[in-house]
């Protein structure tokens, strides 16, 4: 699980950003601090698992009026079981 790992989850309206190594992130001293090394994994591991994500953690990650609840239920369990195979 994601216990003991910290991370961000910043969203406004349809957009949203993740941001690993940081409990938050409000300025971009903040998220300069944020562990870069394993977004990279993430994104790359998220990929595999059929989700599309922003390649930097840098920019945002948007949904749409097809991104139905049930598609963002799916969305949320692969990238919960990515993360939770990640270390950092």
């Amino acid at each position: 699980a994601l216990r003991g790992k910290e991370y961000a989850l910043n969203e406004i309206g349809s957009m949203m950003q993740f941001f690993i190594g940081v409990k938050e992130v409000k300025n971009s001293a903040q998220a300069r601090q944020a562990r870069k090394d394993v977004y990279l994994r993430f994104h790359e591991e998220v990929r595999k698992a059929g989700v599309f994500v922003a390649p930097s953690q840098f920019e945002a990650i948007f949904t749409s009026a097809v991104h139905t609840e049930e598609i963002m239920k799916e969305y949320s369990e692969r990238i919960r079981r990515v993360l939770a195979g990640l270390s950092w």
